[in-house]
């Protein structure tokens, strides 16, 4: 059994005759027949059978019971061949959702493309609600996920940091200038990152200071673009340290922020890493770019 002879049986399954498949595969009809044959023989079973009077063919029962094998046969050697090529090209595949990209990663490939100069880097963008399916998929080799756990036993977790939330707000803002209560806030002011929704110890925070009922102002699915929703001087959000210095960062002059007690729950940072990625070298570089990464920022607790 070979790759070429599994092709030709799905072909075959797909295009419903042994002429379609020798024509999609571009291979002559003689090819097809003798690869289908011998597969046949190997497995001791008819795959399929012509349909009387006709070029067209159907799966035998034994065809449809080999059809998941096959399908599965095939989706291992394309991973065997991306292995291969990852460890031919030394490619290192690193996920993170969009703000995430836009705040973190491009600091820290910056240091890795610096101690690993021959690897090859490529960045992916998933959201945190898509990561197990892209780890199913097997996308990355690498991600960085806000949370605390990640259970996959397919991925060794790493919590790297923890930060404080911070109340984000216009610099003519209504509320004092003193570290702010609940009872500083307005609920229908509050412009929310959808991701509150998702975050139970959030939620838990929230829903015993506000009162349920009470929806805020808006509603956005970017953190990294709730500043350009707080124009009301009675605005204001709840957005992690990070993305608060660096908001106030690029728009001087227009932002200002106050420490909230009692404190929120503050955010995990934490990487995941595939088991399956063979390259310890990178891996041990891309850990330390991370801890470099948290080391230079105070607003950063270490975990």
């Amino acid at each position: 059994m070979n790759k070429q002879s599994i092709d030709i049986f799905l072909a075959i399954v797909k295009e419903g005759s042994i002429s379609g498949a020798a024509r999609a595969l571009h291979f002559s009809q003689p090819t097809v027949s003798e690869y289908l044959s011998q597969l046949e023989k190997e497995l001791g079973v008819r795959l399929v059978m012509r349909e009387r009077g006709s070029r067209q063919v159907r799966m035998t029962p034994s065809g449809e019971a080999f059809m998941p094998l096959a399908l599965r046969w095939q989706e291992l050697h394309k991973q065997v061949e991306q292995y291969k090529e990852s460890q031919q090209q030394r490619t290192f595949r690193l996920a993170a959702s969009l703000s995430a990209h836009e705040y973190v990663v491009s600091h820290i490939v910056h240091k890795l493309m610096q101690k690993c100069p021959g690897v090859e880097i490529r960045l992916v963008s998933v959201e945190m609600k898509d990561m197990n399916a892209a780890i199913e998929a097997g996308t990355f080799d690498a991600a960085f996920f806000f949370g605390e756990r990640n259970l996959n036993p397919k991925m060794i977790t790493q919590i790297l940091c923890r930060e404080e939330r911070y109340v984000l707000c216009p610099v003519n803002t209504v509320l004092p200038d003193r570290v702010l209560t609940p009872e500083d806030l307005d609920p229908r002011f509050e412009v929310i990152h959808h991701s509150f929704g998702r975050n139970t110890k959030i939620l838990t925070w929230r829903n015993k200071y506000f009162p349920e009922d009470v929806k805020p102002f808006l509603q956005v699915s970017n953190v990294m673009g709730v500043h350009n929703y707080l124009t009301d001087p009675r605005c204001w959000a709840l957005i992690p340290a990070s993305v608060v210095l660096l908001a106030m960062e690029h728009h001087p002059g227009r932002l200002t922020y106050r420490r909230l007690l009692p404190t929120p729950p503050k955010r995990a940072f934490s990487l995941l890493v595939s088991k399956a990625y063979p390259d310890t070298e990178v891996i041990d570089a891309f850990r330390e770019c991370c801890r470099e990464y948290v080391e230079e920022r105070p607003h950063l607790e270490k975990a």
